[in-house]
């Protein structure tokens, strides 16, 4: 199936900023709920060893999305690193609450970071979870290229592809559970619970931004297309794959200084 690269409202400056972090709330709660990332800590602290220093630049980081369980995971395998979280957007509660909750491991950027153009004093490892297929080729080029040219290891996370069970999976249940853990999602929000049951707009964004995710997100092909583009003289080990974890997947990329 082609990439198509429809709008999401998440992207979109007009769309207010309190939807917004109710729907990175409920990405970050999902992803901890079920420690969908785990099996990934091995790829990051492969990352971390290239890095110049011991710590993570979390670029798109919105909600914090599956950091706490990501961190809990990386703890107990004994991994010594700092994780700073950054967005174009950047959800402040979201941030504050993570950094209450590690407050020796986690800091974070109150200012808009362009995942582009990453300030040249962010050092370390460079991290996209959920938020890779949110880029146009261009600008996907242009942020593996940034991390090639300041000598930075780069990993991106994806949990969905252009495959017909996981656009009809993405159909089904994104809705489905943006309903059931509207109450439970934490910081719980009367205003939550508004757009969820009374006026339903939480769940129709939810619904139309995943299934639009999968159709937006690069399969193996073009992202090893895109790392060519951005990496012409091969200065880079490109690592891509898809680790697979019962009925789904996560699909990585990792690229690492030679």
């Amino acid at each position: 199936m082609k990439r198509v690269h429809l709008f999401e409202f998440g992207d979109k400056n007009w769309f207010p900023q309190f939807l917004r972090d109710m729907e990175t709330d409920f990405l970050e709660f999902g992803a901890n709920q079920f420690n969908i990332y785990k099996g990934i800590e091995p790829l990051l602290a492969k990352g971390l060893e290239k890095a110049g220093a011991q710590k993570i630049i979390d670029l798109g980081s919105g909600g914090g999305g599956g950091w706490p369980a990501i961190i809990k995971n990386l703890l107990k395998a004994g991994t010594s690193f700092k994780l700073k979280l950054t967005d174009i957007n950047p959800n402040l509660p979201a941030f504050e609450k993570m950094q209450a909750k590690f407050p020796a491991v986690v800091e974070y950027s109150s200012q808009s970071i362009d995942a582009t153009q990453v300030p040249p004093r962010e050092k370390g490892l460079r991290t996209m979870f959920l938020s890779f297929h949110h880029l146009q080729p261009d600008m996907a080029t242009a942020v593996l290229r940034n991390a090639v040219e300041a000598n930075e290891p780069m990993a991106v996370f994806e949990l969905q592809d252009r495959s017909l069970p996981s656009l009809l999976a993405m159909f089904v249940f994104a809705p489905l559970n943006a309903i059931i853990t509207a109450p439970f999602t934490k910081p719980f929000k009367l205003t939550r619970l508004f757009f969820t049951f009374i006026l339903p707009i939480l769940p129709l964004v939810i619904w139309w931004d995943g299934v639009v995710s999968n159709l937006r997100t690069y399969n193996e092909k073009e992202l090893r297309q895109l790392c060519q583009k951005a990496d012409p003289e091969q200065r880079y080990h490109w690592q891509i794959e898809k680790i697979k974890k019962g009925p789904g997947f996560i699909l990585y990329l990792l690229g690492t200084k030679k």
